[in-house]
């Protein structure tokens, strides 16, 4: 009788065994897609987002939005993208210009100030524009050549 008890604990304890590892593989499974997904999303936010550079660049380069303004808007996609991109020295001035005009009054706050302190604003912010032209230039034609860098970067990660 001994022997059909531990037969049956044998079976039993195989059973919970097998159970067990198809458990861990659908655990397994489920992870492998999760990552695929949030790889895929990844992949598609930074495409979002050097679409919103490349963007941004072109209305600069069309003068259409104003330096400072423009600056300000690729900071905080930079940061999202790579904040590594903003210490580089060609996208450097993109930080200088926003740390630089983060003084100035905007929104509502600039429409509470008297029309004398605007114009003084505007005289500020008009000289500090000239004053980092050239070198706002060269980043945001740098910038448009980034969406391309980054599909080469994400080839590349990819056949690794």
């Amino acid at each position: 009788m001994s022997i059909s008890i531990s037969q049956t604990l044998v079976f039993a304890g195989s059973l919970l065994i097998i159970g067990l590892l198809i458990y861990a593989v659908v655990l397994w499974r489920q992870v492998f897609v999760n990552n695929r997904k949030i790889t895929e999303l990844q992949q598609q936010q930074r495409q979002q987002l050097l679409d919103a550079i490349n963007i941004i660049t072109r209305t600069m380069v069309e003068q259409d939005l104003n330096p400072t303004e423009g600056c300000i808007r690729l900071k905080v996609l930079l940061e999202k993208l790579d904040p590594e991109l903003l210490e580089s020295k060609e996208f450097r001035v993109i930080d200088q210009m926003y740390l630089r005009s983060r003084e100035f009054a905007t929104h509502k706050a600039r429409r509470s100030l008297p029309i004398t302190e605007r114009l003084i604003q505007d005289q500020q912010r008009e000289t500090l524009e000239e004053e980092l032209k050239q070198e706002i230039q060269k980043a945001t034609k740098a910038l448009s050549n980034l969406s391309a860098a980054y599909k080469l970067k994400q080839v590349s990660e990819q056949q690794k």
